[in-house]
């Protein structure tokens, strides 16, 4: 458990009885500087119960430590050991949380007994917390709190209805603990009325100190007779309401006045009759009969556990992933589960994004050894499109004028891609990129936003186009060539360069050749390099010459 410096919490003791009974005194070791520890009651009966109170001064010790409980009873002495972390003091008073119940539950409250919210019937607005029910319930249920009160807060108001007909058997209370003076006032006292009407009480308080209200409802299960009472509105506010209740403080760890005197006369319920218990010293005095064994076993029970997580992310995208941290003071088993399974899905202890929107996660504790099992307020957040990037993964490695390629993409996304070129010598059309002239070519991926990723451009890609190899041949060999005749060869060849034909055997001028002898011409069609196409030479095409 925690506390933070100029605050206090508290800490169930309950003791267990074999045997038989006997006094139980309780003692606490381990406390860091600074900080304070007084005991509901310093002694007990063995099978009773008592409240440890720490108190941190502004002055206390940071850290965590180890404190020990003890019970000294005639047969032994027993222990037990908790872990106390002192943490550096909050803002300058939060005030109380979830004061009205209009989160719907009782998010911010320790609760015990039987308690809910109701829907109809608030004092204002829409949800009021109930303590007991319409049917009869057993024993005290109750609900507290612990906060600071602000720097401008003069009183502490709540209100309240009670559902209550037989007094001194059913009621409702109202306690106050100041934690940073370590005193404790009854603000309501036992009262059972049945008017179905909301009364109002406010209470002087003093500003950045530390207090615990406590509501308690007590029914004792009378069939027929429930009694139950309802409370909201729970808030500081500045003087000027109704005339503040005088609170009469008392030290926290004296002796607890006893019980109200209860109705002279038994009420009759039928034909049963029953009586109040009237408080006793003897209930609680030790049994020390000769030859007797004792033994008594300490409880440690943290109260006012409550549990959130810790690391909530500021910016989930689609994708990702965290584990989640706890804000936790008991000695549970922590987990998270998901209120929106579309969004964010738990396995184990990671929580996936799996979807847009926003994410719902509820923290939980089993039930530990000294804290109860306790459920947290949903918490939530969004997820958004994951930013994702995009290369093309096929640049060609060795493109030449003429060519083409359908780029293909590295990407991990659920958007359309394409492909812009920013360079002339290359070009796109349908998807497809055609390299229309030499030099560089340079390309940039898109792909446009989807369901779940956000729209994202590529870097720029480069790549060489080079001049295309072509051929090139004489396409108008004379089939009967004499001696003493010529011809302007044409050429079959596709490029931009300049066509030249050489012969061995005829004559070539000015692109003419000439037939000089009778015999073989062989000749050779040649291309210059172009813009876009390599130099060529054609294979050697040799023709008869005869005789004029």
């Amino acid at each position: 458990m925690s506390v933070a410096k100029g605050s206090g919490t508290s800490l169930a003791v309950s003791t267990g009885a074999r045997y038989g009974s006997e006094a139980v005194s309780l003692s606490v070791s381990g406390l860091p500087n600074g900080v304070a520890a007084t005991f509901s009651r310093s002694t007990v009966a063995s099978g009773q119960a008592s409240t440890l109170y720490l108190t941190a001064a502004n002055s206390a010790a940071l850290g965590a430590f180890a404190v020990t409980v003890t019970g000294t009873a005639a047969s032994g002495t027993h222990s037990a050991t908790f872990s106390l972390t002192v943490t550096p003091p909050g803002a300058s008073g939060a005030g109380v949380t979830n004061g009205g119940f209009e989160s719907g539950d009782l998010t911010g409250w320790t609760a015990s007994g039987v308690n809910s919210v109701i829907v109809s019937g608030a004092h204002s607005a829409t949800y009021a917390a109930v303590l007991g029910s319409t049917a009869p319930t057993n024993g005290d249920s109750s609900l507290s709190q612990t906060f600071i009160a602000p720097p401008s807060a003069a009183e502490l108001s709540f209100w309240y209805e009670i559902h209550c007909q037989s007094a001194g058997y059913d009621w409702a209370t109202a306690t106050l603990r100041d934690n940073t003076l370590g005193l404790t006032a009854t603000i309501l006292p036992k009262t059972c009325t049945n008017t179905g009407q909301w009364s109002n009480l406010s209470i002087p308080v003093v500003s950045r100190h530390s207090y615990t209200l406590t509501f308690t409802n007590h029914d004792d299960a009378y069939p027929g007779d429930a009694a139950y009472t309802l409370f909201d509105d729970v808030a500081f506010q500045n003087p000027g309401g109704v005339s503040p209740v005088t609170p009469v403080w008392n030290q926290i760890g004296a002796p607890e006045p006893p019980d109200a005197t209860p109705p002279a006369k038994p009420r009759y319920r039928g034909t049963a009759i029953r009586r109040p218990l009237a408080y006793s010293p003897a209930m609680f005095s030790p049994t020390n009969a000769a030859g007797s064994s004792h033994s008594v076993n300490i409880t440690l029970i943290i109260t006012g556990v409550s549990v959130s997580i810790s690391n909530i992310p500021a910016n989930a995208v689609y994708g990702g992933s965290f584990t989640p941290a706890f804000n936790y003071t008991g000695d549970g088993i922590t987990s998270v589960t998901s209120g929106t399974p579309g969004a964010c899905t738990v396995s184990g202890s990671v929580v996936s994004f799996v979807g847009l929107g926003t994410c719902t996660l509820t923290a939980h504790a089993t039930a530990g050894t000294r804290s109860p099992a306790v459920d947290g307020a949903p918490q939530s957040f969004t997820i958004s499109q994951a930013t994702t990037t995009i290369s093309i993964n096929n640049v060609p490695g060795s493109a030449v004028y003429g060519g083409s390629f359908t780029p293909t993409f590295a990407y991990t996304g659920d958007g359309a891609t394409s492909v812009t070129s920013i360079t002339s010598s290359c070009t796109v059309s349908g998807g497809v990129v055609s390299f229309a002239g030499t030099g560089t070519c340079t390309l940039t991926a898109h792909a446009a936003a989807g369901t779940n990723y956000k729209a994202v451009d590529g870097a720029p890609q480069s790549f060489s186009i080079g001049q295309a190899t072509t051929t090139i041949s004489v396409s108008n060999v004379p089939a009967s060539a004499v001696y003493g005749g010529s011809f302007t060869p044409t050429f079959a060849y596709t490029g931009n360069g300049a066509t030249s034909v050489t012969s061995s055997t005829c004559t070539v001028s000015g692109g003419v050749v000439s037939f000089p002898g009778v015999g073989t011409c062989t000749l050779t069609a040649h291309a210059a390099a172009g813009t876009n196409y390599k130099a060529v030479d054609g294979a050697l095409q040799s023709f008869g010459i005869g005789q004029a």
